[in-house]
């Protein structure tokens, strides 16, 4: 729906994604003409998993227009890298942090190198300090859940024990594994290469 990001992490895209003019345009008129029509009833919406609903124009629009007043049955999820979650971009949502009740953050390994590979061009001490930023959120109840999501991949499997004690750490509520989706048609070779889930793997 909204694939705006600012990594390109090898299991998903091989160039960074930023919407245009134009782009933004069409996904605001489908928002309006599709989607907020039924926001009003709705119970749970998450952003947004394909893309950084932190850093997209049209994403962020959407989080700014909501108001625990104007909706109050409405729980979001948002999912987010954490290259850019702290107070200041927080803040910036206005009444919109309000419904934001569920963070989910994608941290691929356990230690910076293997961070920075598998999520480039993100910085580890970066997110380190987002992290924290979120942890604070969780501890003084202004959001409900905290929720690591790992996408298991040959690189980091070996790290996914190191990843839940990390989580632990930060106060996460939970962690999601997730088994590793061709998005960015790989040849068959090199997906079943960083795939674990083959059975001769």
């Amino acid at each position: 729906y909204d694939g705006h990001c600012n990594l390109k992490c090898p299991s998903c895209r091989l160039e960074i994604q930023t919407n245009s003019k134009a782009q933004n345009e069409m996904l605001d008129n489908l928002y309006e003409k599709n989607l907020k029509p039924y926001m009003k009833q709705a119970k749970h919406l998450t952003l947004s998993g394909c893309g950084e609903a932190m850093i997209s124009r049209h994403s962020r629009k959407i989080l700014q227009s909501f108001s625990k007043e104007e909706y109050p049955e409405l729980s979001v999820e948002l999912r987010t890298n954490a290259t850019t979650v702290n107070a200041s971009s927080w803040n910036a949502l206005g009444t919109g942090k309000e419904v934001i009740r569920h963070i989910t953050v994608s941290i691929d390994a356990s230690t910076k190198d293997m961070f920075e590979k598998l999520r480039y061009p993100a910085k580890w001490e970066t997110v380190l300090r987002n992290l924290e930023f979120i942890q604070s959120l969780r501890d003084a109840g202004e959001i409900d859940l905290f929720e690591f999501h790992v996408v298991i991949q040959t690189e980091n499997i070996d790290q996914l024990c190191d990843i839940t004690k990390m989580a632990i750490r930060y106060s996460a509520d939970a962690v999601t594994f997730s088994r590793l989706i061709n998005w960015r048609e790989m040849s068959e070779e090199e997906y079943q290469e960083i795939n674990p889930f083959w059975q001769d793997h």
